[in-house]
């Protein structure tokens, strides 16, 4: 799902920077959407939008799960549909509950093992790509889901920045120039 990350960079990369009160704000802001709906209309724009659509329609991967919620939630924006919004809160509950689990270990391919990847102490490398779509989700939909879904996202995404400020879990490589810092410490910032 890295592919929603260069879509929404590629999409946003004519938008000014937002300021700490707005909501969306983390690519672009709430006065760049008008624009970002009349670029999404452009044959370009429908081809981004089409490649879009086609990723989400995959099979959803625990690992990733989040970036499908980001997805739709970019897809909220460009096309104005509160049923993207929708679906992005239903993914994002899906992530929070594990309703859908990593079935391997990276690490040891042979192996079959559950392994929820929210509400867990799992190797943070493996947890932060849920936590980054998440948060992008929450940025994406703020207007658009209700205020007490909103806090309690706000309130996980919080508890889960605590936990990568504090440790990786499981097998955390604590070497400053681990790639384990560069993903967990950048995405909190």
């Amino acid at each position: 799902m890295k592919v929603i990350a260069i879509l929404t960079l590629v999409i946003a990369a004519a938008c000014t920077p937002a300021e700490k009160s707005d909501h969306p704000r983390l690519f672009f802001k709430t006065e760049d959407i008008q624009t970002l709906r009349f670029k999404a209309k452009s044959e370009a724009g429908s081809l981004i939008i089409d490649q879009l659509r086609e990723r989400l329609s995959a099979q959803k991967d625990a690992l990733y799960l989040g970036s499908f919620a980001a997805g739709h939630g970019l897809l909220y924006h460009l096309t104005g549909d509160q049923n993207e919004a929708e679906k992005a809160a239903e993914i994002v509950k899906m992530v929070i509950k594990d309703e859908l689990s990593f079935m391997s270990d990276p690490d040891d391919p042979g192996s079959v093992t559950d392994i929820v990847l929210w509400n867990s102490t799992y190797k943070a490398i493996y947890r932060t790509p849920n936590i980054m779509g998440v948060a992008m989700a929450y940025d994406f939909c703020y207007d658009a889901w209700e205020e007490h879904f909103r806090q309690s996202v706000a309130r996980e995404l919080e508890d889960k920045v605590t936990d990568l400020l504090e440790g990786g879990g499981e097998g955390w490589n604590p070497n400053p120039w681990s790639n384990w810092h560069g993903i967990t410490k950048v995405e909190v910032a």
